[in-house]
C-alpha cells in the first residue's frame, strides 16, 4: 500500500512537470500581459529579464489614432532569432478597467476569458498576431494595449526563454500634421474625432514638455504651463494661431493653422500639439487627443 501511494505521489510530480513545461504551448492563463497591474510571462517562463533579449517585440494597430469603434490589434516580433514565440495582450481604458469585445481566427489566435488574446499552438510558429476589437460600448479616453512576448528556446520547457513587454495608445480623438515645419510657413493641423461629432475643441500647443490632468479620466498630453499656450487662445495672436478653438463638425473633423514667422530665435524649438473635444452644452471633456511634436 505505502509503495503504491509512492508511485501515485511521483506519477503526480512527473505529470504535473511535464504539464508545467508544456501547458502554454496553447496559450497561458489570461493576465500575464505585463501592463495594468498584471504579471507577465516571467512568472512562469525563466531565461533573462524583461526585455533583455535580442528580439524586438512591438505592438500596433491600423486604428492607433481616430478610434471609430473597432480597431485592429497586433502585436509582432520584427526581429527574432528564434523559430517559435507566443504572446498575449489586452486593451484597458482610461480606469484601467479591461475592454471586451475581440473578435479572433481560432486558427493561430484564441481568447481567454473576455479580455485577453493570446497564441494557439498554430500561432507559435509565427512571428506577429492580430486581433479585432469592438467593444459594445465605447469607454471615454484613450485606450490602452498592453502585451507580452515570448522568444522561447524551443526545448519545450519554461527554461531559457526571453520575454518581452511593450504598450501603446489607442485614441479615439486623432491630430495629424505635416512632418516639416520650417520657419516662415503656414501649417496646418488636421483633427479627427468620429466618436464626438459636433463637440466643441480646444486645442493646445506648449514649448515645454509634458501632460496635464483635465481631471476625472481625461490627461491632455501637453504642458500647459508653457509661455506660447495662452497665446493660442488669444484673439491678438489669431494672425498666428487660427482656428485653435472650435466646433467639429458632423464628421467630427475640424482644421487648424499656425503662422512660424522667420525668427532665429524660433529656430530649433519644438512644440507640442493636442486637444481636448467638449461637450457644448455641459463643457464637460469628453475626449483628449494624441501629442504632435514639431520642431521649428
Amino acid at each position: 500500500m505505502i509503495r503504491i501511494q509512492s508511485i501515485v505521489r511521483t506519477t503526480g510530480f512527473v505529470l504535473a512537470a511535464l504539464a508545467s513545461s508544456v501547458a502554454f504551448t496553447s496559450g497561458p492563463p489570461a493576465g500575464f500581459t505585463g501592463g495594468g497591474g498584471e504579471s507577465s510571462c516571467v512568472a512562469c517562463h525563466s531565461g533573462g529579464t524583461v526585455n533583455s533579449g535580442p528580439a524586438v517585440f512591438v505592438t500596433g494597430g491600423a486604428a492607433s489614432v481616430a478610434f471609430t469603434g473597432s480597431a485592429l490589434v497586433t502585436a509582432a516580433f520584427t526581429t527574432t532569432p528564434s523559430i517559435k514565440h507566443g504572446f498575449q495582450f489586452c486593451v484597458r481604458d482610461s480606469a484601467n478597467a479591461l475592454v471586451s469585445g475581440w473578435s479572433v481566427n481560432n486558427t493561430t489566435v484564441q481568447k481567454t476569458g473576455s479580455f485577453h488574446v493570446n497564441h494557439l499552438a498554430a500561432g507559435t510558429s509565427l512571428t506577429g498576431w492580430n486581433a479585432t476589437l469592438a467593444p459594445s460600448a465605447l469607454p471615454a479616453g484613450p485606450l490602452s494595449v498592453y502585451a507580452a512576448g515570448n522568444q522561447t528556446n524551443n526545448n519545450n520547457a519554461p527554461s531559457g526563454d526571453l520575454i518581452y513587454t511593450t504598450s501603446h495608445k489607442i485614441y479615439q480623438a486623432g491630430l495629424s500634421a505635416a512632418a516639416s515645419w520650417p520657419l516662415g510657413s503656414l501649417q496646418t493641423l488636421s483633427l479627427s474625432a468620429p466618436t464626438r461629432p459636433s463637440d466643441s475643441y480646444v486645442l493646445a500647443l506648449s514649448e515645454l514638455s509634458g501632460s496635464t490632468s483635465l481631471g476625472g479620466v481625461f490627461t491632455v498630453p501637453v504642458n500647459l504651463a508653457g509661455m506660447f499656450t495662452p497665446l493660442a487662445w488669444d484673439p491678438a495672436f489669431s494672425p498666428f494661431f487660427m482656428n485653435f478653438i472650435g466646433t467639429l463638425d458632423v464628421a467630427g473633423s475640424a482644421s487648424a493653422a499656425m503662422f512660424i514667422p522667420a525668427l532665429p530665435v524660433l529656430s530649433g524649438m519644438t512644440m507640442h500639439f493636442a486637444y481636448a473635444t467638449v461637450n457644448p452644452s455641459t463643457l464637460a471633456v469628453t475626449e483628449v487627443s494624441n501629442a504632435v511634436d514639431r520642431t521649428l
